[in-house]
C-alpha cells in the first residue's frame, strides 16, 4: 500500500536528520536493526554535543503540544 509521509515545522535544524532516518526506519519497520551511534561522515559536527540517533531532552524543555491541540490536528488530518 502506497504511504505518504509529511513533516511539520518548528525543529532544531541538527535534529531534523535524526528524526527523519528514524521516522522512515520505523515506517519500514526496521527501527530497531539503526545504530544509536551516528556514522562518519562530513557533517557529524553539526550534531554535537550528541553524535547520537537518539538522546535524552533537556530536563528545563517543556512539551509545548497540548492534547487539545494534538487532538484536534489527528481530527482534521483524518
Amino acid at each position: 500500500m502506497p504511504l505518504l509521509v509529511l513533516g511539520g515545522g518548528g525543529y532544531t535544524i541538527k535534529n531534523v536528520a535524526r528524526c527523519w532516518a528514524y521516522e522512515t526506519a520505523l515506517c519500514l519497520g526496521v527501527h530497531e536493526q539503526l545504530d544509536n551511534q551516528l556514522p562518519e561522515n562530513d557533517y557529524l559536527q553539526y550534531y554535537g554535543p550528541h553524535c547520537e540517533l537518539h538522546f535524552d531532552a533537556k530536563p528545563d524543555e517543556k512539551n509545548l503540544n497540548s492534547k487539545e491541540y494534538l487532538d484536534f490536528v489527528q481530527t482534521k488530518t483524518l
